[in-house]
């Protein structure tokens, strides 16, 4: 084999090992279902192709999140200092 082709095929293996890892990686994350673990992984694969699918879930966990804190809170000013964060 040439080294060309040995280049070729080791460059093709790396790819493959990392959408590997990012794909096992997404799917754990996922069924963790935490904001830490969520944020970890955009930290660790931030281009990957599952990472628009992290940043929405990410994204309506912290809603949740939000709104759940709303909830908890029983008078106006604490809504109004809600609204301000």
């Amino acid at each position: 084999m040439s080294i060309r082709l040995i280049s070729i095929l080791a460059i093709s293996l790396m790819i493959t090992a990392v959408v590997g890892c990012a794909k096992s990686a997404f799917e754990s994350v996922m069924r963790e279902n935490k904001v830490s673990t969520l944020k970890d992984y955009l930290s660790d694969y931030p281009d990957s192709e599952f990472a628009p699918q992290v940043r929405n879930r990410l994204k309506e966990l912290q809603e949740q999140l939000d709104l759940d804190r709303l909830s908890q809170m029983a008078s106006s000013e604490a809504y109004l200092a809600f609204l301000k964060d």
